[in-house]
């Protein structure tokens, strides 16, 4: 499984504000169905998983929610059994911010890769909290962003609808055209031939009266194509009319055309400015985006200088106790000057040269300055002791304990314990010694601590909590199953 090389302050940042950053970098699991061999929740990895899975540099493992996963009705207990609420209100908010990840554990001798739930996260609904306004911000903006695309879209169809329209419309106004002007030709041709007729037969009818000779039928015939003509006069006249009504219809017609004209140029204005909205809006994104990578690195910048503001105040914290060294070396120094020269001249009695021999043997000077290395180990120490928790733990042998209370013997030797005072730690090929998780000094243990570790500012019945300041440095015995004390490690009360 690949490590994400964040810490986990970093994780949580960039999950509650850009989490498709985490997509690639992590293992998408789901929670397994109930199994009747087992009572256990086990989470199994999928192609796209509700949960998760991410693991750091010191080998832990971090279950988060899916940046897809929305809190309803139907998942709601099942997501707290592996994260707690805080503010929560089920008929409010189910926006969360993750405070904490959820830690689980690869589980031994599977199959498959399974993981089982080994503590707790916490997620967060209050609306207020920090990282939630900075996140209602960034969806505020990403749906102004949808809301200008989705108009953006109707603008357009709606433009090509009405161009649509307007073709068709402009094509059944020409035919329209067409048509009147074909009718028009005919009824200009169709009136020039009534007029020469009626002409016709007013000289005609002239004549017969005054010859006065037309017979009966003749005139019939007459008033029967007066009559006829009279008709068709009546029909071209409605024509006439009818081809006004076209000309007052292609007018109107235009004039809206020309409407139409400029509806489409200002759905295209529109347009225009939704694009500029939607740019504007992209562009705050990015900026906010990289602002908020920005406050990571200051973050990042700051937490290391308050971590050498800690370093140097607790180096000036051990000035007293330094003097105080410096005094038990200079005591050492003179009394192995006093022991060497007793060998020739006998100052102290063989009694005393074997007491002040004890003393100087039993003086360990843990002082020194710390390696990068050692650093980080303090510094993780202090910070997620839990995460140790998976070391070899260890404390005194009962021979070494008796030896020395016996002053037979000033090495100390450890051993391996289910529940051992102390827990073993390689680093760079340097093995080193620091308290166990569980380890709680008192008036009862301090001495047994003592033989490990220099106690800085410890009063009993008063001091309880305590810092690793220098870790211990031991070897391994020549048989390889123990361990052998080389140098003092330091805690400050």
């Amino acid at each position: 499984m690949e490590t994400v090389n964040f810490s986990i302050s970093e994780i949580l940042e960039i999950y509650n504000t850009i989490p498709g950053i985490l997509y690639n970098k992590v293992i998408k699991v789901n929670l397994e169905s109930e199994q009747s061999s087992s009572k256990e929740k086990l989470f199994k990895e999928v192609t796209n998983g509700s949960y998760w899975i991410v693991k750091t540099e010191d080998g832990k493992e971090w279950l988060l929610p899916s940046n897809k996963l929305k809190l309803n009705q139907y998942n709601e207990k099942s997501i707290q059994s592996f994260f707690e609420f805080q503010s929560y209100d089920s008929s409010e908010n189910k926006d969360f911010v993750l405070v904490q990840p959820a830690t689980v554990i690869l589980v031994p001798n599977a199959t498959r890769k399974e993981w089982k739930l080994e503590k707790l996260g916490t997620l967060n609904f209050d609306p207020k909290y920090s990282t939630n306004k900075l996140r209602s911000q960034l969806k505020k903006i990403e749906n102004e962003r949808d809301q200008y695309k989705s108009e953006l879209e109707e603008i357009k169809q709606e433009k090509e609808q009405l161009t649509t329209q307007v073709a068709e419309l402009a094509s059944d106004s020409l035919q329209d055209i067409r048509d009147s002007l074909v009718t028009k030709d005919e009824l200009n041709n169709q009136i020039k031939k009534l007029t020469e007729q009626l002409t016709q037969s007013s000289l005609n009818s002239s004549k017969d009266n005054q010859l006065g000779s037309v017979s009966n039928t003749e005139f019939k015939e007459l008033q029967k194509s007066q009559i006829k003509n009279t008709k068709r006069i009546y029909i071209l006249e409605q024509s006439i009319e009818k081809d006004k009504q076209i000309k007052e219809y292609l007018k109107e017609l235009h004039r809206k055309q020309d409407n139409t004209i400029d509806f489409i140029n200002e759905l295209e204005k529109k347009i225009r400015e939704s694009e500029e909205k939607i740019a504007t809006s992209e562009s705050q994104l990015a900026t906010l985006k990289e602002e908020q990578f920005q406050l990571l690195i200051l973050k990042e910048r700051l937490q290391n200088c308050e971590n050498k503001l800690s370093q140097t105040q607790g180096q000036l914290n051990m000035l007293p106790d330094l003097l105080i060294r410096l005094e038990k070396l200079e005591r050492y120094l003179k009394a192995k000057e006093e022991v060497t020269s007793s060998s020739n001249t006998p100052k102290y009695s063989s009694s005393r040269q074997e007491d002040i021999v004890k003393e100087t043997q039993t003086i360990t000077f843990s002082e020194r300055k710390l390696s990068l290395e050692e650093y980080k180990l303090v510094e993780r120490y202090n910070e997620e002791r839990e995460s140790l928790d998976n070391a070899d733990q260890v404390s005194e042998t009962e021979p070494s304990s008796s030896d020395r209370r016996l002053g037979k013997s000033t090495i100390v030797i450890l051993e391996k314990k289910r529940r051992g005072n102390f827990s073993i730690v390689e680093q760079e090929g340097i093995t080193y010694l620091i308290p166990s998780n569980n380890l709680r000094i008192n008036e009862f243990n301090v001495k047994t601590v003592e033989i490990v570790f220099e106690c800085q500012g410890y009063q009993p019945n008063l001091s309880s909590g305590f810092k690793l300041l220098q870790p211990a440095i031991v070897t391994e015995t020549n048989d390889g199953k123990n361990w052998q004390l080389q140098q003092l490690g330091i805690l400050q009360f």
